[in-house]
Order: structure tokens, then sequence, then C-alpha cells
């Protein structure tokens, strides 16, 4: 959503965009709405979309990209705030296995995952400082 609010927000001009906006609750939702009819217009990650080109066709056959935001960090994985660093460690470690066990190569083929990557809160400042700019423009939510 902060990718899409960024790139209307200069469009926008501290204005309302859009006639109404349709939280639909999930990106296969919001497909189906373009696809249907219901709405113009949705935001959809491109793992999502093609997991959905994957998984059902007939939805994505009836819509088509437009454009293509900046690129960011997918979302993170989260533990709780207090999970200490034994736990933590393991937690990555069980990650990084995953991602190198041949045999659940079939596994993420299918999830369309290529490995993961340990990054830092700083890697995500990009997306925290485009939604501080969006807002800056007058456009504190997409509306």
């Amino acid at each position: 959503m902060n990718l899409l609010r960024a790139a209307i927000a200069p469009l926008a001009q501290g204005h309302s965009f859009f006639g109404s906006v349709v939280i639909t609750g999930s990106h296969s939702a919001s497909v189906e709405a373009v696809a249907s009819g219901v709405v113009d217009l949705a935001s959809i990650d491109c793992v999502t979309f093609a997991h959905l080109q994957r998984f059902d066709s007939d939805v994505t056959a009836r819509v088509r990209q437009i454009g293509q935001s900046l690129l960011t960090p997918a979302p993170p994985f989260i533990t709780a705030w207090e999970t200490d660093e034994k736990t933590l460690c393991l937690l990555r470690n069980i990650l990084k296995g995953i991602a190198a066990d041949p045999v659940l190569e079939f596994v993420r083929a299918a999830l369309l995952i290529v490995g993961f990557e340990l990054i830092s809160d700083a890697d995500y400042e990009f997306s925290l400082r485009i939604a501080r700019e969006a807002a800056s423009n007058g456009y504190p939510m997409l509306r």
C-alpha cells in the first residue's frame, strides 16, 4: 500500500485521488475485484501475482499489469521482541537450512523461494522514507 501511495501522492497534490477505496481483505480478492470490474486498480506484490497466475490463471488472464513499483525488501519474518538470542539464532539457522536443503528444493520452487537473506532494519528505511514522503506531500493515507 505504501508503494502505491508513494506513486499516487505527487499526482494527488494533497487531495483524494480515487473515487473510493475498497478493502478486500486479500490480494486474491483484490485481483478478483479488478477482474470483475468492482475496482479499477489494485496493488499486488509480484510473488503473489505469480502464484495467482499459476493457481488461478482464469482470474489473472482478465487483468493486466499497468505499472511496477520501486523495488523494496520483501516483508520480514518476525518473532516476538522478547525472543532470546539463542532462539533467534536457532530460527535464523532453520531458515538457512530450509534455503539450502536439496530435499526441500521442490517446496522452495513451488513457493517461488530462492533463499532467505538476513537484512537489517536499515534495509527497510526506504519503505519508511517513502511513507513519510507521501504524508509530507499531503497524502498520509490511501484515498
